[in-house]
Parts: structure tokens; sequence; C-alpha cells
């Protein structure tokens, strides 16, 4: 799990949407601050909620050595619980698709950079290219109850962890009957239903120069996720600014070209992780993996300020005030 807490990069703008009593629950997990509200104020619902979100943690955190994750990481694997096991698995999917642009085996890298432990660090050649090795979602093995991971070798779910997350909060809001609830968990949002006024939730998409939003995605009934240079990264001696994204080729922090991806859809998992593997692929293979890909939706923003939605949004997205004078382009079907 990530050591630092993440700059909320996509924020909710719910002026005028909330009901007389929400039901809200605030908490810090998965190295963020979280909170859950239904509108409903029905509060045994939030709670559970984020007690799903806790329960979640205790089996996936990277950084617990009593978790699950990572007494098979110290074992070089072993039975899981099914949903543990189901996670890694679909986190592996995910890989596949995106040609390993999303690798959950850099673990060893980034705490090598120390974006895990503070200890900001720039690693020689050798040493990454030694990391590297050891490497490789496609190595990791599985069976019916568990996972084989090679010797030397770490998974960490971190990169859809929150989105998974998102999920098991979205179940247990829905379950108890909500129609009108969000769930913000530091990048990650669930938006259920619609506002209590009927109307779409606004998300609000960060400027990932300024402190602003540059942008506003209006949803329904969706997950969304945003990935930023400008989340966690630190100022090498050098002068250059290393964003805590590890692009799995080179073992070394993401230089794509972009700044900010925000992903949006109807399975939680996947925007989580494609919004991770679509910054490392830089905006040529995004929007090709999108026009192939067309589960989800998505906004690129470029280092240079360009913007860059899919058509299926095309409606719900606008330029916030102040932004107005930015070109926003629809990537092409073709």
């Amino acid at each position: 799990m990530k050591k630092a807490v993440l700059l909320a990069a996509a924020c909710l703008l719910l002026c005028g949407c909330r009901a007389e009593e929400p039901a809200s629950v605030s908490f810090f997990a998965m190295d963020t601050f979280m909170r859950i509200t239904a509108y409903s104020g029905n509060n045994a619902a939030a709670e559970n909620a984020r007690d799903a979100v806790l329960s979640l943690e205790k089996d996936i955190s990277v950084t617990d050595s009593g978790s699950e994750l990572s007494r098979a990481n110290q074992n070089g694997g072993g039975e899981l619980s099914d949903s543990t096991l189901a996670l890694l698995q679909r986190a592996a999917d995910i890989s596949a698709e995106t040609d390993g642009a999303l690798d959950i085996t850099l673990y060893p890298i980034s705490r090598e950079w120390g974006f895990t432990t503070g200890e900001y660090n720039i690693p020689d050649d050798g040493r990454i290219s030694g990391l590297l090795e050891n490497t490789g979602t496609s190595r990791l093995y599985f069976t019916d109850s568990g996972i084989v991971i090679p010797e030397g070798m770490m998974t960490d779910l971190g990169a859809v962890g929150k989105g998974c997350a998102a999920e098991l909060a979205a179940n247990e809001l829905k379950s108890a009957g909500e129609t009108s609830a969000l769930a913000d968990l530091g990048g990650n949002i669930c938006a259920i239903g619609t506002r209590p006024d009927g109307t779409p939730w606004k998300i609000g998409i960060r400027d990932p120069d300024s402190d602003g939003y540059i942008g506003i995605l209006e949803v329904s009934d969706k997950f969304v996720s945003t990935s930023g240079n400008y989340e966690r990264y630190f100022i090498g001696e050098d002068g250059v600014r290393y964003c805590h994204i590890i692009d799995p080729k080179t073992g070394r922090p993401a230089d794509s070209g972009l700044s900010s991806v925000t992903v949006a859809g109807t399975d939680g998992v996947l925007c989580d992780g494609l919004s991770t593997a679509l910054f490392v692929m830089g905006s040529e293979k995004a929007a090709e993996y999108l026009r192939e890909n067309r589960e989800t939706d998505a906004v690129l923003i470029t280092d240079n300020g360009e913007i860059y939605i899919t058509r299926g949004i095309k409606d719900s997205f606008s330029l916030a005030e102040g932004y107005s004078d930015r070109n926003v382009t629809i990537i092409p079907d073709t």
C-alpha cells in the first residue's frame, strides 16, 4: 500500500445536493483519508461500507506483515481466501490486457525509490536492472486455491486496492437500499445513483499544475479513478521531479507525457487499474487502448495541458471556471 496520504485527484463538488441529515463516516485507510456518505441518513449502511473497506485492507496490505498478501510474499505464495485470490487474478488480467503497463510486482522497486517509506532515493542503473529481473505479473502462477510467487518477487495490490474497496462499499450501500450515496476513497470515487435532487454527481478533476479543478465530470452509478504525477513525488538533487508511478519497462518513474488520467466506468477495479496503466502508456497508446476497449471512458491530461476525452463522456465533461480557453479533443474512433 502507498505510504503517503494522496492529495485527492478527483474531488466531490457537492454544493446544494445534500439531504438534511445524511449519514457520513470519515476514516483513514489504505494510507489516505476516506469518507462514505449515505444520503438517506442510514448510519448502519455507511458504517458497514466502511467496515468492508477496512476488512479488505487487513487482507491485502503489503506493509502489514500479518495480511494474507504479505504472508504470500514471505512464503512464495500459498493458499488464499477467495476474495484475495480473485483480486490478484483480476489484476493479472488487466496487466495482460494492457501489455504489462499495469504490473503488480513492482513493490521492491517502489520501495527502493522510497515511495513506500518516504526515504527518497535515486537508484543507480545497476540496482534498477537487478530489481527488474524479479518483476513481471505474467510470471505469477495461479492455482485453484492460491498463488505461486517466484523467488525474489513480491506482489502489491495498491494499484487496484481502492477500486476493489469502492466496489465493496458500493455493494454494502446498495444492499441496504441506498439510491443516493458517495464513497470518496482518496482519488477513487464510487457514485451510487444520483444526487438527492435527481441530478448527476459532479466530480471535479484536479488541475495537475495547481490546486484548482480543470474540469467537471457528471456521473451516475459509476466508479471514477484518477492517477497523476502530482499525487506523490520528490524533487531529486538533479532538480527533476520523480513521481510514484513506476514504468514496469524501465523501473523508473513513468515519463509518458501525461500528468493525469481519470477513468470512469461500472467496474471499480478496472477503472483503478487502468488509471495507472494508461498513465504509463502515454496518450497515444492510451488512446489506442480506449478505442479498442470501450468498457470505460477517460480524461487524459498531458504535461503541456492538453485534454483528451473519450466520445462516451463528451456530453458529461465540461471545463471548470477559469479554464474555458483550454482545448478539449475527443479521441477519434479510428
